[in-house]
């Protein structure tokens, strides 16, 4: 079978379990945010994994950088829209810690790789 060069990356792998860990974890999520928070979260961490994917297979810099971005962004919203389901009591403390260090290891990692990319562009 076929892989993807995006497939081997340790970030999209992570970005992707973290979006499988979401899509379970807003499973719980009141029916009333079917179409509110659960919607909107599920789509943030499906856009960093995407966003990788797309991003890394571009052939300029600029592109590439800004996918990446994007990803990058994608995680803060997550990251946000966790918080403000704790606050609802949609997910517990621990839950949100947990997601905190995957979100924070997947954000330092997606940064390193666009400050690598850049510098093997200007090589």
């Amino acid at each position: 079978m076929y892989t993807y060069n995006f497939e081997k990356l340790e970030i999209w792998q992570l970005s992707k379990n973290l979006t499988v860990m979401i899509y379970n974890t807003t499973k719980d999520f009141p029916d009333s945010e079917k179409f509110g928070i659960t919607n909107q979260l599920r789509r943030a961490a499906v856009s960093i994994p995407t966003n990788i994917a797309e991003g890394v297979n571009k052939t300029s810099e600029k592109e590439r950088s800004r996918y990446l971005q994007i990803a990058y962004g994608s995680s803060m919203e997550v990251i946000s829209l966790l918080l403000i389901s704790n606050e609802l009591n949609y997910i517990y403390s621990e839950d949100l810690e947990k997601y905190r260090i995957i979100i924070n290891e997947i954000s330092n990692k997606i940064n390193a790789y666009n400050r690598k990319l850049n510098t093997n562009s200007k090589s």
